[in-house]
């Protein structure tokens, strides 16, 4: 056990502060007046029994037994220990390990001292990086063999290694081995010039740098620097710095401004919030062609007035800028979120998001579960009776979207502004044959303005549809009546030009229609706002591949209804999970909850005639017949729930089979 470990066991830091001040109880602590900086107001020492340490809260002392001593007398960390070790009658003469220790120091302190006399041999190429004699002597830098010596000092002060920067060749530097007070991925170097921050008084914020270099530019600049010196910050290291500098400081990493310097930031926020999980963090983006600290001092830029970022932020804009396409971001930011420990950070970074995808702040925080909520935003969504009943009235004054489908209509007297519409049937049973006679319905019943996302279709193909209904000819006809340039065309044009916008990308998403929508309204390319939006089908939305994508998604058709004021059709294809083409039910829906829970009205649809073991005469009879069901309607349910459509095929529309 080291001579430290052993004096920590017999001193009793209570009993020993309380020879220099009173001490009061407060809870698990207790508080005075700091001796070490003569304070008598305020109390800002606070001692706490179980781990047998204290901190001054005004001169930032803080640590063991042995660190008060040192920093009470001003004397070295060593004299204080060996102080110590006599008042416990521990003795040091006999002790391997702190003569180990000693004679570490001792033999790396002979070699500082003999390379600071050469120290002029390359105070040229010092002065070039932009250091002060000053500066130079303060490091204790020094020359042996053509390189420059860099004493390596713990954050008590005592000389534990060398570090030596070469001119040519490779590794730029070259330190010693880890020794028993010595190691290299717990030291941070310069720690024992801000320990006590003597130099830095008026500082509230530590930088975090990499290399000695940089951490003595930044001391010469005036800021409080240390730096870790290798690839990365070890845990070790942030371990090291929590136990010497007061808890409410700001630390400010600043990383090499470079690809490999850039993406450790990730990493180093990892660690930093497995340790000190709620010290401010932020980055220090240095300006583009400045690469650390050094660059800076070099260059004359005051460091202490670029913007620092939090750290969750900038690591955002970093994810976000590896993501190649807008689901991939979307997923990832669910991902990062969810590490977020700060409320507030998390808060802004959603607003941000918001803000670059121009989708709502409330809907990206439903989305990404954010732990607070915005109790100002939640009262400004409440509305008392009175505002209900208004709009209850706004909704009976505008009147309802008759479907088209009398029987339909009948069962749920058609569907107003705002409400989803899902329309669910097995592959092949005729869902886009469907949608257009809808389509075509709206046009006719309502006058509605209509945008049709045909993702599985070509939007030639549901010209071709549009043309044979509106014209009343088979759909094999279609083609002549084209080619031939035959007048009936101009009656299919006037009909569907301004009223019906058709896209048929297969690679969009929901958010990416919301987008679509959006620009056709603004822009009025309908003469007015969209009243229907249709989508065939959901499996083809771009993202719906995993579930949180897909259930996204689901969620998101109620805002688009919602916002934009709009009837939101989706057709959904059914599981195959029962693997007949019996009569569907709503759990056969993909994605049941998700979808189930933003509709407002769901339809199945099934082709009788593809029963498996169907006879010849019944498939005979019931050949070209479209069966429907109304399996949910919002707003109730008025008539039968089940009716029949036959399709013509001389005029390739759906005809209603009406029965008394």
């Amino acid at each position: 056990m080291k001579i430290s470990q052993l004096i920590n066991q017999k001193i009793n830091i209570v009993d020993y502060i309380s020879k220099y001040t009173d001490l009061e109880n407060h809870g698990n602590v207790l508080k005075g007046c700091c001796p070490i900086h003569g304070s008598e107001q305020n109390k800002p020492l606070v001692v706490f029994p179980n781990t047998n340490t204290y901190f001054c809260f005004a001169c930032e002392s803080g640590g063991g037994p042995i660190n008060f001593l040192a920093d009470l007398e001003d004397i070295p960390y060593k004299v204080a220990l060996e102080q110590l070790a006599k008042e416990s009658n521990i003795s040091l003469v006999n002790d391997q390990q702190y003569q180990k220790e000693a004679g570490i120091e001792e033999r790396y302190t002979k070699k500082a001292e003999k390379a600071i006399r050469n120290v002029g041999k390359v105070k040229g190429y010092l002065h070039k990086r932009g250091f002060t004699d000053d500066t130079i002597e303060a490091f204790m830098l020094g020359e042996e063999n053509g390189t420059i010596t860099i004493p390596i000092k713990n954050p008590f002060g005592q000389i534990v290694a060398i570090a030596r920067r070469q001119f040519e060749g490779t590794p730029k530097y070259k330190n010693s081995y880890n020794n028993d007070l010595y190691d290299k991925s717990a030291l941070l170097y310069g720690m024992e010039k801000i320990r006590r921050k003597d130099h830095f008084n008026s500082k509230d914020t530590i930088y975090l740098v990499e290399g000695y270099m940089d951490a003595m530019s930044g001391y010469q600049m005036g800021l409080p620097t240390v730096a870790y010196c290798g690839n990365e910050v070890h845990k070790d290291q942030v371990t090291t710095l929590s136990k010497f500098i007061r808890p409410n400081v700001t630390i400010a990493y600043c990383p090499d401004n470079d690809q490999e310097g850039l993406k450790r930031v990730i990493r180093v926020r990892d660690n930093f919030q497995a340790i000190m999980p709620n010290t401010n963090i932020y980055v220090l983006q240095l300006p583009e062609g400045i690469k650390d600290f050094n660059d800076a001092l070099i260059a004359g830029i005051k460091v202490d007035e670029i913007p620092l970022v939090h750290i969750d932020r900038y690591c955002v804009q970093w994810v976000l800028s590896r993501c190649k396409h807008d689901e991939d971001r979307f997923n990832q930011m669910h991902d990062y979120l969810k590490t977020v420990k700060n409320d507030l950070v998390k808060s802004d970074i959603i607003k941000e998001l918001a803000e670059l995808w121009n989708r709502p702040f409330e809907q990206l925080k439903e989305y990404f579960k954010t732990s607070k909520e915005d109790l100002d935003e939640l009262v400004k969504e409440a509305d008392k009776t009175e505002g209900c009943l208004n709009d209850l009235k706004r909704l009976y004054e505008r009147g309802e979207l008759k479907t088209g489908f009398q029987q339909i209509d009948n069962c749920i007297g058609g569907m107003t502004k705002k409400q989803v519409l899902v329309i669910g049937a097995y592959s092949a049973a005729g869902k886009t044959d469907v949608a257009i006679e809808y389509i075509l319905r709206q046009l006719t019943v309502n006058k509605s303005r209509i945008l049709f996302f045909s993702l599985e279709m070509p939007k030639g193909k549901v010209l071709e549809r549009m043309i044979a209904k509106i014209v009343g000819v088979r759909l094999k006809d279609v083609k002549e009546i084209v080619m031939s340039g035959d007048e009936r065309i101009k009656q299919v044009i006037d009909k569907l030009d301004e009223r019906l916008i058709v896209y048929d990308q297969n690679d969009l998403s929901i958010f990416e229609i919301e987008k679509r929508l959006q620009a056709v309204n603004q822009k009025g390319l309908l003469g007015g706002d969209v009243d229907v939006v249709v989508v065939d089908y959901f499996g083809y939305l771009k993202g719906t591949d995993d579930f949180e994508g897909a259930s996204a998604q689901a969620k998101y058709m109620k805002y688009i209804a919602k916002t934009y004021d709009v009837v939101f059709c989706m057709l959904s294809q059914l599981s195959r999970k029962a693997n007949t083409y019996e009569e569907p039910t709503m759990d056969m829906l993909k994605l049941t909850g998700d979808l189930e829970a933003s509709a407002d009205v769901i339809i199945m649809l099934w082709r009788p005639e593809k029963e498996p073991n169907i006879s010849m005469e019944k498939e005979a009879r019931l050949r070209n017949i479209t069966r429907m069901k109304v399996e949910k309607a919002r707003d109730g349910i008025y008539g039968p729930t089940r009716m029949e459509f036959k399709y013509n095929s001389s005029n390739s529309r759906l005809e209603e089979q009406i029965t008394s």
